[in-house]
Formats: C-alpha cells, structure tokens, sequence
C-alpha cells in the first residue's frame, strides 16, 4: 500500500463533490451540444431489437449514481484514491471526446406513461436528458470501473458484490433501452483500460 502524499487526500476528498457537479454539467452541456448537431450515427444493432423493454429496470440504472461514486464511498481514505481519481478522469475524457466527434442516437421507441413508479421516473429522465451520448455508456465503464478498484483495494467480498452489481447495471441500461450493446461493450472496455492504466502505473 503506498503512503499518501500529506497534500492528497484531504484536499481531493473535499473537491470530490465538486469534480462530480462539473462532471454532470458538462455531459448535460456535451447533451445539448449534440443534439443541435443535424446529423448523428447509431451504434444500434439487429440483436438490441431482441432485447425487451423492461421498464422495472430503471430502479437499478439508476443505482448507478451510487456505484459510480463507489471509489470515493469506499476508497476516499486510501493512499491510491489519487490514482483511482486519475482513472475516472481517463473514462471522463475518452468519453466526451467520443460524444463530440462521433455523435451517436439511441432511439427510445417506447411510449413510457406514468402508471407506474419506474416508467414514472424513467419518463421524467427521459423529458430532461436527451437520447444522444450513448457511445460509449457511462453508466457502464464508471460502475465496472468502481467495482473493479473497490475489488483490488478491499476486502474481495466487497468487490464480488459490486461487480454483480455492475453486470445489473449494464443489462439495465439495455433492458431500459437507454443504450445498445455496441454502447455496453465500449463502456466495459474503456473501464478495462482506466483500470489498466492506473494498475500499471502504480
């Protein structure tokens, strides 16, 4: 385990907070941006029209809030949380770049009422953020990146139990018709490689 730098934990512990606001105002402004763009790609595929709307799934994507910041509830005190920071900012980076220069479309062709709680909030979601920087998904490459630095610097069990909670979040976002696959696996392996890369700078 290294020993922390004396400056580096208490200082990002308190910018953290701040570091996820500007992180949500700019995917919403990266958002807005793209949707003024008159043309965009789509990574659909013919297997994502197998994939039924399961709309009781909006409870676990939207989990994703809570294990994407998994590093900092579980890691916020340990000597590698500067590195881990470093990592999130590489998915941060890719991610927005890809938003920008290839501006994907997810079409949510399902008609969503308010009859029940998660067609409710995931209606709501939907009214607000607009279906463009689905590749890769965020909501995927932050939470298997979360799980998988929870796993290498705590108790094993834990990192067991975020990774499953990982591989629910991933399906939810399908089943949610948030994101397509091709969206899903370029998620998981842009957290791969930030996980790499903090591995093998350490």
């Amino acid at each position: 385990m290294l020993e922390p730098a004396p400056w580096t934990l208490p200082w990002l512990t308190l910018l953290y907070p701040l570091l996820v606001g500007g992180l949500f105002a700019t995917i919403w402004i990266v958002n807005d941006f793209t949707a003024r763009r008159t043309r965009h790609l789509t990574t659909h595929h013919r297997l994502d029209d197998c994939i039924p709307f399961l709309p009781a799934f909006a409870f676990p994507y939207f989990s994703a809030y809570v294990l994407g910041n998994g590093a900092y509830l579980f890691l916020r005190d340990d000597a590698n949380f500067a590195r881990i920071l470093l990592g999130y900012l590489l998915i941060y980076l890719v991610s927005n770049t890809s938003y920008l220069l290839l501006p994907t479309r997810v079409e949510r062709r399902e008609q969503l009422t308010s009859d029940t709680a998660s067609t409710h909030i995931l209606a709501r979601f939907q009214r607000l953020s607009k279906p463009f920087n689905n590749f890769p998904s965020m909501h995927v490459s932050y939470c298997l990146f979360s799980a998988l630095v929870v796993a290498t610097y705590t108790d094993s069990r834990w990192g067991t139990l975020l990774l499953l909670w990982a591989g629910v979040i991933a399906l939810s976002t399908l089943f949610t018709k948030q994101h397509h696959l091709f969206d899903v696996a370029a998620g998981a392996l842009l957290a791969i490689l930030a996980y790499w890369v903090i591995r093998v700078t350490a």
